[in-house]
């Protein structure tokens, strides 16, 4: 725990490849910055859509979003510091693409209903 999933629009893959951005470096990167978290229990991964409709532009429109899913416990503040650094983030890497929508959301997961197992 934390899990940092990046969900995108397929088109912005020749765009991601071209301009050498990989969002899941990036966004680790800043969730271990944050403090919030035990190093090594972070994980992040990227999701790329085929099959999406964005507002008017349907098919033609592009999205970046982010869920970070934690466990309850951390403040208000907190979450919202996390929410902010990781747009921040994601909108100076995409500064020079045109991308329809970029959102952040945190969801909290309560410590009693979620497991882990680990090697």
């Amino acid at each position: 725990m934390p899990h940092a999933i990046i969900e995108r629009s397929d088109n912005l893959v020749h765009d991601f490849i071209e301009h050498d951005i990989d969002l899941v470096d990036i966004i680790h990167g800043v969730m271990m910055e944050v403090g919030l978290f035990d190093l090594n229990a972070i994980k992040t991964r990227e999701i790329t859509y085929d099959n999406f409709m964005v507002g008017e532009k349907g098919q033609d429109g592009s999205f970046v979003h982010i869920s970070i899913a934690i466990l309850t416990g951390r403040t208000l503040e907190q979450r919202e510091t996390l929410t902010s650094a990781i747009l921040d983030a994601t909108v100076e890497a995409l500064k020079e693409l045109e991308i329809d929508s970029i959102t952040v959301e945190v969801r909290e997961m309560e410590k009693v209903t979620y497991r882990k197992a680990v090697a």
